[in-house]
């Protein structure tokens, strides 16, 4: 019975909440949501890292060619007072590939995030350094957590995380659920298990019970990104499926229209999917430490890079290639409209 409503919930998520909904928002609300989108952005991506304290069978981390380094607490601070001018909304702290609370300056980003109430805290981590600032401690400052996690089982753990922190990270996993439903306002925890075997035993593991108990959302994946060929089925000890090439179906990709992701050196793109891991050329269309956030957002190299989806096929090699894109409607629910507009009542209040 569990198992069937996750994968119902799972349906609904995608194809109601998403594609139906979205596509009539698309139809209805499009012009009134595009108009908004011009003056802003839906949600920054600041990668404030990109080193890690994992070596997942599943990322590609380890191929990574850029340099391994941490955002200048000063920049990310500029980042955050830009974003707060703009009237706020979400902002997430969740790298291409990394863990962001490896951070030395973790504590300091998100004691800076509190100060400013317009802005909602995303994070997707992998949970091994929870225990290192305390669950209650980071609960006050994060507002929405993805926690990856292999099955509750430690030796699946070993092979898709391949570190020794299973009994850690289920427990600070347990520590931040047990913390979380003792608050008068709990914030969403999701618990997204990147596995290799299917749902039903998943979800009859022992440990697993445990996490049950606290009725968290959880998330199954059993598809995986190859990060542009960087990963195969030789990084993993059994095969996996992997995404398959999406058509682009005549729209612009759903995450370089929502918001822009800025790497810990500067570089903007103007999508953070899995192929952006090496900031091809293709996907950038700024620097920080050159130009605002919004003149980025309104500028040229982004302008030219929406205008790079036509029908049924993207021009530039990164996104003809992408396995992840997503039609841009995705974005026009209900919820996000709503959302929108709160963040541009509240910039309006800021201009005046």
């Amino acid at each position: 019975m569990k198992t069937t409503k996750l994968y119902l919930a799972k349906l609904k998520s995608y194809f109601i909440d998403r594609m139906v909904l979205g596509a009539a928002g698309y139809i209805g609300q499009r012009k009134y949501f595009q108009e908004m989108l011009s003056e802003r952005p839906f949600m920054i991506h600041i990668n404030n890292t990109n080193i890690c304290n994992s070596s997942c069978s599943f990322c590609a981390y380890k191929y990574q060619s850029v340099p391994p380094t941490t955002m200048n607490l000063q920049l990310f601070k500029r980042l955050v007072d830009e974003y707060e001018n703009m009237g706020g909304g979400h902002l997430s702290l969740t790298p291409i590939v990394g863990e962001p609370l490896v951070s030395k300056d973790m504590l300091a980003c998100l004691e800076y995030l509190s100060s400013k109430p317009s802005i909602r805290v995303l994070m997707v981590t992998n949970g091994i350094l929870i225990d290192k600032y305390g669950a209650d401690v980071l609960l006050d400052y994060i507002h929405s957590w993805t926690i990856s996690m292999s099955g509750f089982d430690e030796s699946m753990y070993l092979r898709m995380f391949r570190t020794k922190e299973y009994h850690r990270v289920k427990k600070n996993i347990l520590d931040l659920l047990k913390a979380n439903s003792r608050r008068s306002e709990p914030r969403g925890i999701q618990i997204s298990m990147r596995s290799d075997k299917p749902i039903k035993e998943l979800m009859s593991y022992p440990d697993f019970q445990e996490v049950l108990e606290y009725k968290p959302a959880v998330q199954f994946t059993h598809k995986y990104s190859d990060f542009g060929g960087l990963i195969s089925n030789k990084d993993f000890e059994s095969p996996v499926n992997f995404y398959k090439k999406r058509h682009k179906l005549g729209f612009k990709c759903f995450v370089a229209t929502r918001g822009l992701t800025v790497c810990p050196d500067g570089t903007v793109l103007a999508c953070g999917c899995f192929e952006a891991i090496n900031y091809p050329q293709d996907l950038r269309v700024g620097n920080v430490n050159e130009q605002s956030l919004l003149d980025i957002w309104k500028g040229e190299e982004r302008r030219e890079f929406l205008e790079s989806f036509g029908p049924f096929k993207a021009r530039r090699s990164v996104c003809q290639n992408c396995k992840t894109y997503r039609p841009e409607y995705f974005l026009y629910t209900k919820i996000h409209v709503s959302e929108m507009e709160r963040n541009m009542k509240r910039w309006k209040q800021y201009q005046k």
